[in-house]
This record gives structure tokens, sequence and C-alpha cells, in this order.
């Protein structure tokens, strides 16, 4: 992948160890970042997005579409 490419928007669905675990592993990667988190528990989502510095943090899954991810990932 070419340093020109577009960075790829990834959000996640679930905001347990496994995904504070992917926020760093993605970050790694120069043409992808972690920018939406999603978990039935807001209050999760919340903490993660607060650690992560995620811009989006929310308890709806319809919500993830209009937030400028690419793909969501599953935790």
């Amino acid at each position: 992948m070419s340093d020109t490419a577009p960075v790829l928007k990834v959000g996640l669905s679930g905001a347990g160890p496994i995904a504070a675990s992917l926020v760093r592993a993605v970050r790694t990667h120069a043409q992808c970042d972690v920018i939406a988190v999603q978990d039935d528990q807001l209050a999760a989502a919340e903490a993660l997005a607060r650690t992560g510095n995620l811009t989006l943090a929310t308890d709806r899954f319809d919500a993830m579409p209009g937030s400028g991810v690419d793909f969501v990932v599953l935790t």
C-alpha cells in the first residue's frame, strides 16, 4: 500500500478488552484509524472513546454508517 492511499476509517461494535486492543493494533498501520465505537452499554463506548481518542461513541449500531466509517469490526 502506498503512502498516498486514503486512510481507512474503522468503527468497532463492542467496547470490551478486545476492542481496546484493536484500537492500538489498528493504529500501528499508517493507512488505518479507528474513529468510532458502538456498544449496547453507552458508558463502555464512551469510556473507550475517551481513552482511545475516538470521535464517536454510541449505543446504536445504526449510527455507525453515517459516522464516516469505511467498515465496522464486530468485537
